[in-house]
């Protein structure tokens, strides 16, 4: 999966949700550590959502509303963690990756 917050998926007004990522191997620049998206959550208005298709006749269940933003990967920074390591994603506007860039 790319660039993404977890307010895309998991939405609350206010933002109540927080993020828990164990390690449970290495997680290295290699092999896919996480990538965030320093202090990108300040100014970021969650417009782009993961929401329940409002047309019931609709065989799409789910479907994405509004328009999925673009960010620079020049801005991620790597996080890499020990196995056994718990990563915490206090707000979950900040986008992050799992794919190496």
């Amino acid at each position: 999966m790319g660039a993404h917050t977890d307010a895309t998926y998991l939405h609350t007004e206010p933002q109540s949700l927080y993020g828990f990522w164990f390690a449970l191997d290495d997680a290295t620049m290699d092999n896919g550590c996480l990538w965030f998206y320093p202090r990108s959550h300040v100014n970021n208005k969650q417009e782009y959502r993961f929401i329940r298709n409002p047309d019931v006749t609709s065989n799409q269940v789910c479907m994405y509303r509004g328009t999925n933003p673009v960010y620079d990967e020049s801005n991620f920074v790597p996080t890499p963690v020990t196995k056994g390591s718990q990563v915490s994603v206090f707000e979950m506007l900040n986008p992050y990756t799992a794919e190496p860039l």
